[in-house]
C-alpha cells in the first residue's frame, strides 16, 4: 500500500525493539530474531498439510475516507504498491497461514488489485473459513501469532517514508479448486491507523530541532501496539519517534486510534538537540480522532519548555561490568549490577529531569540530594530488593506519579542517618513502595501526626519515622522520612551481637559499621533496667589476677567491674571511653564471671561444662565478622576470686580456677 501526497510515499516495515516491548509492559514473544519478519518467508515451521494457490480481488478505500480536511493542493491516498505483502490468518481455525500474498493485476489508479500467493498451513481450509487480510504487518512471528502485530513506537523516524502503514480486510473462503482458493467477495482493506504531520515551535514562535518525540494522550486512547488476533488488541499509550538526525521540519507519524474512547488531547514531549525539554498538547477533532484519516496541522504547535535538565552526582561502587553508566536519550539510568546482581551507587546534588531504574536491585546512598523528576515514572525503580542508605537532608518530587521510589518485587528498606522528603500525587502510598513491605494495604498512612515506621522500613539497626502528611493544594503530597541508627541508650535483649560504635549507635551484627563511625565492641548484656556490657573486639595487656585486683571497682549493670586504670594496662589495641555517644560507660574493665558467663550464653555460645558457658566460634564469629576484631583464644581472667591462691579463668572448652601470680589475657568490657 502506499501513500500519495505531492509524491509517492512507500511505508516501510518496522519491528519494535525488545527493549520497548520490556518498558511499556507488551506480552513477550517467543522465538529468535532469526523468525521475525524480513526480506524472506519464515523456513522452518511445521509441515504443511497442505499448500494452496491464492487469488483475492482486493480494494483500497476512496481518497476522500483517508483525508480527514482539505488542505489546499495537498492531497492524500492509499494504494497498493507491487512487492508489498499480506499475511493471512485462518480466524477459524486459528492459525497463520506460512507465505504471503501480493498485489498483482494492479489497477490504473491503484485502488485494485488481485492478491496472489502461495499458502500452507497444518489445517485444512474449508469452504466459509474466515480469513483476517494483514497489510504491511511489521512484526511477524509464524511460531506464535499472538505476537503478530502492528508496531507503532521507536522504529518511526518521522518521515514519509518511515511511517507504520497497515491495514486489515476480513474474507470468506467460497471455495477451492485442486490447489487455487478463491474468496465469495473482494477483501475491502481499512487502515488500522492515522496519519499525522506535525512542526513545533516555542513560545517564541522559533522552530523547535527535534531530537525525540514522544506522543502521548490525556485518555489512553493511541495505541503503541495493535495485534489483530487479540480480543483485547491495543497495548500501551506512548509513541516515541527518534529521527534519524535532529530537524525542525515537519515530523510525520503514524498513530494507532483507540476508537469509540472519550476524544482526549495529545500530548508532545521533545527533546532538541541542545537537551532541552518542551511539552504541549494538540485538541482533538469533534468527535475525537478516527483511524484512516489524515491529520495536517497547517500552524506549527507551540511547546513550551520545560526546566533544564541537570544530571545528579554519581559514584558508581558496583555496576554492570564494573562501568559508570550512561543516561539514555529518555535521561534515564538504567543500572544493572554485576552478573545481574545487585548494584551500590551514589547519588547526590541536585537533579532535575533524571530517574533510575535497578535491574538487580542493590543498594543506593542518597546524600544531600534534591531530586525532581515530572515524568510517569518513579524516580528510583527497583525490580527486587532495594536499600536506601539516607545521609543528610534529601528530597525527591514526582509531581506526576505515585511514588518517588519503588520495588517491582522484593523489599525497600532504609538505613543511615538524615531524612528523606518525598513528594507524590498519590497520599495513599506516603511517596514510597515496597512491593513486600509497604504499600497501601501496610503502610499505615497517616493524615496528622507521625508515624513509627520502623518496624516496616527499616534496615536492622535503624529506626525510621515519617511525618504527617501535607496537602500541597496542587494535587500532590509530601512526606518527611527520619531515618537514625538505634542507640545504645534504647537498647534492648533483642540488641545482643549488634555492633557498638563511639557515637552510641547500634549497627547489625557482623557487619562493618558505616564511613565515619568507629567500632567499640559487640554488645553482649543488657539488664531490665536497660544497662549492660559491651564485649570488647581486642584483648587488653596481659595482667595477674593480683594486679587486676588491686584496681578500682565500679558497679554498672548490677555487677562489679575492676577498671583498667590506664593505657598501659589497655594497650594499643584499645581506646579509652567515658561516653558513648551521650551515654556514660565505665572506662574498659575486667567483669565478674557470671558476666562472662552471661555474654557468652547470649552470644549463642554451645560450649558449656558445669560451671557456665565459655567463648566458641559463634562468639568469635562476633567479634570478627565485618567488624574485624580478634578472636578470644587463650587463658583469660574474670574478676572473680576462688579459694586460697586461685581465680577464675576461662577458656573455649571450661571454666578453672588459675594461681593469681600467672599472667593469663584479658578481654575487657564496658559498662553503660
Amino acid at each position: 500500500m502506499k501513500f500519495t501526497m505531492k509524491k509517492t510515499l512507500f511505508l516501510k516495515t518496522l519491528m519494535l525493539s525488545a527493549a520497548t516491548v520490556a518498558l511499556f509492559g507488551m506480552t513477550a514473544c517467543s522465538g529468535s530474531d532469526d523468525n521475525i519478519i524480513g526480506d524472506e518467508p519464515i523456513t522452518e515451521q511445521p509441515a504443511a498439510v497442505k499448500t494452496y494457490q491464492v487469488s483475492i480481488p482486493a480494494t483500497m478505500p476512496s481518497d476522500e475516507q483517508t483525508r480527514a480536511v482539505s488542505f489546499d493542493d495537498t492531497n492524500i491516498t492509499t494504494t497498493f504498491k507491487a512487492g508489498e505483502k499480506v499475511y493471512v490468518y485462518n480466524v477459524t481455525t486459528d492459525e497463520v497461514m506460512e507465505g504471503y500474498l501480493q498485489p498483482s493485476n494492479i489497477t490504473t489508479d491503484g485502488k485494485g488489485c488481485d492478491l496472489t500467493g502461495t499458502l500452507t498451513g497444518t489445517n485444512a481450509i474449508s469452504a466459509n473459513d474466515k480469513l483476517k487480510l494483514m497489510y504491511n504487518l511489521n512484526h511477524y512471528y509464524q511460531s506464535d501469532p499472538t505476537c503478530c502485530g502492528f508496531y507503532y513506537s521507536e522504529k518511526q523516524d518521522g518521515t514519509q517514508s518511515g511511517v507504520v502503514d497497515g491495514a486489515l480486510a476480513t474474507v470468506n473462503v467460497s471455495s477451492y479448486t485442486g490447489d487455487v482458493l478463491t474468496t465469495k467477495a473482494a477483501a475491502s482493506f481499512q487502515p488500522v491507523q492515522s496519519m499525522f504531520r506535525f512542526q513545533f515551535v516555542d513560545k517564541n514562535n522559533n522552530l523547535i530541532t527535534v531530537k525525540k518525540l514522544d506522543i502521548e494522550s490525556t485518555g489512553s486512547d493511541i495505541a503503541a501496539t495493535y495485534w489483530p488476533f487479540d480480543n483485547n488488541p491495543f497495548n500501551a499509550t506512548r509513541i516515541m519517534v527518534t529521527p534519524s538526525s535532529p530537524t525542525s521540519d515537519y515530523i510525520y507519524v503514524a498513530i494507532c486510534i483507540r476508537e469509540n474512547q472519550t476524544p482526549t488531547a495529545l500530548e508532545f514531549t521533545v527533546k532538541d538537540n541542545d537537551g532541552n525539554e518542551y511539552k504541549g498538547t494538540r485538541s482533538a477533532p469533534s468527535g475525537g480522532f478516527k483511524n484512516g484519516k489524515y491529520y495536517y496541522n497547517t500552524q506549527p504547535i507551540t511547546l513550551t519548555k520545560q526546566t533544564t535538565a541537570i544530571a545528579p552526582t554519581i559514584t558508581w561502587t558496583s555496576v554492570k561490568y564494573g562501568n559508570a553508566v550512561s543516561p539514555d536519550a529518555d535521561n534515564r539510568y538504567l543500572v544493572y549490577g554485576p552478573n545481574n546482581g545487585a548494584s551500590e551507587i551514589t547519588i547526590s546534588g541536585t537533579s532535575s529531569g533524571y530517574y533510575f531504574s535497578m535491574n538487580g536491585g542493590g543498594t543506593i546512598h542518597l546524600s544531600n540530594l534534591t531530586a525532581t523528576y515530572d515524568g510517569d515514572f518513579d524516580f528510583i525503580y527497583s525490580t527486587i530488593d532495594l536499600n536506601l542508605d539516607i545521609s543528610g537532608a534529601n528530597s525527591i518530587t514526582c509531581k506526576n506519579n505515585t511514588q518517588t521510589i519503588g520495588t517491582d518485587n522484593g523489599t525497600l528498606k532504609l538505613s543511615g542517618n538524615g531524612t528523606l522528603t518525598v513528594t507524590a500525587d498519590n497520599k495513599t502510598r506516603c511517596g514510597l513502595y515496597g512491593f513486600s513491605n509497604y504499600k497501601e494495604s501496610n503502610n499505615l498512612y497517616s493524615t496528622t501526626t507521625e508515624v513509627d515506621v520502623t518496624s516496616l522500613l527499616a534496615a536492622p539497626g535503624y529506626t525510621v519515622t515519617r511525618s504527617a502528611r501535607t496537602d500541597n493544594a496542587d494535587g500532590t503530597y509530601t512526606w518527611t522520612y527520619t531515618v537514625a541508627p538505634r542507640m545504645l541508650s534504647s537498647a534492648t535483649t533483642a540488641d545482643y551481637g549488634m555492633v557498638v560504635c563511639a557515637a552510641g549507635h547500634l549497627h547489625p551484627a557482623k557487619t562493618a559499621v558505616p564511613a565515619g563511625c568507629t567500632a567499640v565492641g559487640i554488645l553482649g548484656k543488657v539488664t531490665e533496667t536497660g544497662h549492660g556490657l559491651i564485649l570488647a573486639l581486642q584483648n587488653a595487656t596481659m595482667q595477674t589476677w593480683n594486679t587486676i585486683n588491686g584496681w578500682t571497682s565500679q558497679t554498672y549493670a548490677s555487677t562489679t567491674l575492676k577498671v583498667l586504670p590506664d593505657d598501659n594496662a589497655r594497650g594499643s589495641n584499645l581506646t579509652s571511653y567515658t561516653t558513648l555517644g551521650t551515654t556514660t560507660v565505665s572506662n574498659w574493665a575486667v567483669a565478674q564471671k557470671s558476666d562472662y558467663d552471661a555474654i557468652f550464653q547470649n552470644l549463642g555460645s554451645e560450649t558449656h561444662d558445669g560451671n557456665g558457658y565459655t567463648f566458641d566460634n559463634n562468639v568469635n564469629e562476633y567479634i570478627t565478622t565485618g567488624v574485624g576484631g580478634s578472636a578470644i583464644s587463650g587463658y583469660y581472667w574474670s574478676a572473680t576470686g576462688g579459694s586460697q591462691d586461685n581465680a577464675w579463668i576461662f577458656i573455649s572448652s571450661y571454666w578453672a580456677s588459675n594461681y593469681i601470680t600467672k599472667e593469663n589475657y584479658v578481654r575487657p568490657v564496658l559498662g553503660f
